[in-house]
């Protein structure tokens, strides 16, 4: 019997079959050898440029975050299996983040899970609004781009009102940091509520193109946060 209780947090597909089309099974993050590390990650970033959003995410703090790993496996952020866990879940963890994300069980964790005698070992896996720092906001999923959380929540909370009031929040939403366009963003109610998303950090992304991880290079916006908890 598998003795580990691991549990992660991270950005994740909640439907992978065998054969995937949109994920590229070949990618070096899916290697078990060492193919990738941490500070090719750094490289990467170096080379690709700022985020988006530097107060967040600037490439000082994900060197910071990734402190004494920069020569471990980069495959590690990348939770997946067919033999364990939950087949289907397949979670990203931002780099800077994999110290603390990604979690081996201690004492605590054994203890709680043998509460009522023998351990229940089924993976589960729960949806969350937001990881710190990055909950409580909100991207476009056609573009990636994070929006003004003040008018998303307006517009959640008109979600209760009738269809002009929610129509009439959903075309004040705008892209966080830019004026409001002439053109809504969203011309109604119904095009914003295909379309927003919980916001998936840039590391997330970079860390999916940095190992040819998708087909598609926008999967990466369909992903959602997650606690991912199972025993291998």
């Amino acid at each position: 019997m598998s003795l580990r209780i691991r549990k992660v947090l991270g950005y994740a597909l909640t439907d992978v079959v065998p054969s995937d089309p949109r994920i590229n099974w070949d990618s070096p993050l899916l290697e078990q050898g060492v193919t990738l590390a941490f500070s090719d990650f750094v490289r990467h970033l170096e080379t690709a440029g700022p985020f988006e959003d530097p107060e967040l995410e600037d490439i000082d703090m994900v060197r910071a975050g990734i402190g004494d790993l920069y020569g471990y496996r980069l495959g590690s952020c990348v939770v997946h299996s067919f033999d364990y866990g939950l087949p289907n879940v397949m979670a990203l963890v931002p780099p800077s983040y994999a110290d603390t994300w990604l979690q081996d069980d201690n004492l605590f964790d054994y203890v709680e899970a043998h509460l009522g005698g023998e351990a229940d070992t089924d993976p589960t896996l729960s949806d969350v609004p937001g990881i710190d720092p990055f909950d409580g906001r909100w991207m476009d999923k056609a573009t990636g781009l994070e929006l003004n959380h003040n008018y998303v929540r307006g517009y959640r909370r008109a979600l209760e009102l009738d269809d002009e009031q929610q129509d009439a929040a959903a075309r004040r939403i705008c892209i966080a940091g830019r004026p409001r366009p002439e053109t809504p963003l969203f011309a109604d109610a119904a095009t914003a509520a295909s379309r927003l998303t919980r916001l998936v950090p840039g590391e997330i992304r970079e860390l999916a193109r940095l190992g040819n991880l998708f087909t598609d290079p926008d999967v990466w916006t369909s992903l959602r946060p997650v606690l991912y908890t199972y025993w291998a």
